[in-house]
């Protein structure tokens, strides 16, 4: 089960297509919000498949839609500009985070948010983040 919280998008100016499709591609990867990427670092990234390029979108019949990432994204085997990363094709490496996103990262049983810009940082601190699928992973 995947909750889109209509209310809540559209009061932040939101486009309803675009929270669904992020969390339609996020269900269909992962649906228990249970997978973990390991970093050669040790640490884990979540499965999560809009989260680092959440604030990207592309239109399908004049219908805005949530970019998101390919399974070569949470391979860090992969060189820079090997292969595509994202759907739009703006990443360049893996675990790459776009200005817009953010990943959900375990390090050491700790959980933490880390963003690709203090502005998006800010935003997602004013989020309601209740009942989210993310914060299962906590």
């Amino acid at each position: 089960m995947s909750k889109i919280f209509v209310k809540t998008t559209l009061a932040d100016k939101q486009l309803v297509s675009v929270t669904a499709c992020h969390e339609l591609a996020e269900m269909l990867i992962d649906p228990g919000a249970q997978l973990w990427a390991q970093r050669k670092d040790g640490s884990f990234v979540a499965y999560e498949m809009s989260d680092p390029v959440e604030e990207q979108t592309f239109d399908i019949d004049g219908i805005a839609m949530s970019n998101f990432v390919y399974p070569s994204y949470f391979e860090e085997w992969h060189k820079p500009k090997s292969t595509k990363f994202d759907h739009l094709g703006l990443l360049t490496k893996p675990f790459q985070i776009a200005k817009g996103g953010y990943l959900i990262v375990s390090n050491k049983n700790k959980v933490t948010e880390v963003f690709g810009s203090k502005a998006k940082a800010r935003r997602f601190a004013r989020e309601v983040r209740t009942q989210h699928r993310s914060e299962y992973r906590k």
